[in-house]
């Protein structure tokens, strides 16, 4: 329309035969015009981290989602795509607050994008500033440019004032912790005053602020695999050996009842949870019901929405057990892969619904894979519909997809 304006377009009368098939026109168009964008990864490779003994370099993975703000996510696709993030500081960085980043290192480069702001998206009422979001910092409406923050803990306070999530770590927030924390900018803390780094560019920090983390490289994640050459980048990408990974994983579910927080332990069952890592990255439980819910048993869930994603991951090749781990209690958030005998394991997985779920984990592919943690977890898994228990039919969701779901368990809880 803002194009139209300024060429000073002749519209077609209302109700003339032109404006009824102009008018048809754009509502065929509108089903394509309206669609969203697929989400996307960008995998960024920092340096600098604390403490240094531990590694200095280390990535992480963040999934943009057009659906949460599509002018945000546009932006920050084409950012990634120009290389602009490269070597960029993370200049306001406030210890279980955000850390912020996002003015190039380059004073050229920091004055071409300044003024090109971008509008607001509008506020999703379900997408907080949770833990492990990024959302675009900015001075006012309509003032988004190219500084980002990624939020260390809940601050869903910033949500009715207007910082609207664009995305959200999907793996190494462990990484992201880690960042230094330099404090709040000048003059109300220690940290770089903002005009003299849009000015002087990286020389400036370089010379004043030292210790700051930096962005060595953020790719989209296919580009990160095209260019090779670079392990911390292709990291987070490919399916590593078990041993290599044995720290936590943080995953972040929101489902129709609830957050829920999973801390996922390679060291329990490397098996188990490098695969859940690989189907989260590959987004099958999106929008996925949680189809078996029994009452102070479990809830299980892992049959895709998507039928190409349920038929590609049927051909896959069944997990090896993981050596039974009795001394880790199934309770109330426990996770672990649902099978039908030995190296059975697939897609389906389950949270045991109660401190004493009869039964569970006894068997050889029921090793323990992951926890919930905190208590907004715990109330959320309360909350699952038990109502349907044992009566819906896998096979038949295989058959006729979600549509059997819809029709004869409107209740049902989903991811």
């Amino acid at each position: 329309l803002d194009s139209a304006r300024n060429q000073r377009l002749a519209w077609p009368r209302a109700g003339s035969s032109r404006w009824i098939a102009l008018v048809a026109a754009l509502l065929c168009k509108g089903v394509a015009l309206a669609e969203t964008p697929e989400t996307f990864d960008v995998v960024v490779v920092v340096d600098g981290l604390v403490p240094a003994q531990q590694s200095s370099e280390g990535s992480f993975t963040i999934r943009v989602h057009p659906e949460w703000a599509p002018l945000g996510a546009a932006r920050v696709r084409e950012l990634v795509e120009k290389h602009f993030y490269d070597d960029c500081r993370f200049f306001r960085v406030i210890d279980n607050f955000m850390a912020q980043f996002g003015i190039s290192g380059s004073p050229e480069v920091a004055a071409k994008w300044r003024g090109k702001q971008i509008k607001d998206d509008p506020r999703k009422t379900n997408v907080k500033n949770a833990r492990g979001t990024l959302s675009f910092a900015m001075s006012g409406k309509n003032t988004r440019t190219t500084q980002l923050f990624i939020n260390f803990k809940d601050n869903s306070f910033l949500d009715s004032m207007g910082f609207t999530p664009i995305g959200e770590v999907t793996s190494g927030m462990d990484i992201v912790d880690r960042i230094f924390k330099i404090g709040e900018g000048f003059p109300q803390g220690p940290g770089p005053e903002q005009g003299k780094l849009q000015m002087k560019g990286n020389s400036y920090l370089k010379e004043r602020f030292p210790k700051l983390s930096y962005i060595r490289r953020a790719r989209l994640a296919q580009a990160a695999i095209a260019e090779g050459g670079d392990q911390a980048l292709q990291a987070p990408l490919q399916q590593r050996h078990p041993a290599e990974t044995t720290k936590p994983t943080m995953v972040h579910c929101l489902t129709s009842v609830g957050k829920v927080h999973i801390e996922v332990h390679p060291d329990w069952a490397p098996n188990g949870a490098a695969r859940f890592l690989e189907l989260v990255r590959a987004g099958f439980f999106n929008r996925a019901a949680i189809f078996r819910a029994i009452p102070n048993l479990l809830a299980q869930f892992g049959i895709s929405r998507d039928a190409a994603m349920r038929k590609e991951w049927g051909t896959k090749e069944k997990l090896l057990d993981d050596p039974p781990r009795p001394d880790i209690p199934i309770e109330l958030g426990t996770m672990a892969f649902a099978g039908n005998g030995q190296d059975s394991r697939s897609t389906q997985v389950w949270f045991a619904l109660s401190n004493d779920p009869r039964g569970l984990g006894g068997r050889p592919w029921e090793t323990p894979f992951a926890r919930t943690v905190g208590e907004d977890s715990l109330a959320t898994l309360r909350k699952i519909n038990t109502e349907y228990g044992d009566l819906v039919r896998q096979d038949r969701i295989m058959q006729e997809g979600y549509e059997y779901l819809d029709e004869h368990f409107p209740q049902m809880t989903y991811i």
